[in-house]
């Protein structure tokens, strides 16, 4: 499963705080995955440091 999310027309301002922003939505994505038994704890740990 691959997911995007793309954020169009921004400042360089907007791209940092978007940034931040999509990391938090993904990291949020791996915790929800690793709470259902979709994802182990190595497989969460790694997703984490790719980030």
């Amino acid at each position: 499963m691959k997911t995007k999310i793309i954020f169009e027309k921004q400042n360089a301002e907007q791209k940092s705080v978007n940034k931040e922003f999509e990391n938090e939505i993904k990291k949020s994505f791996f915790i929800a995955l690793k709470e259902k038994g979709l994802l182990t704890q190595t497989q969460y740990e790694e997703c984490i440091k790719r980030l």
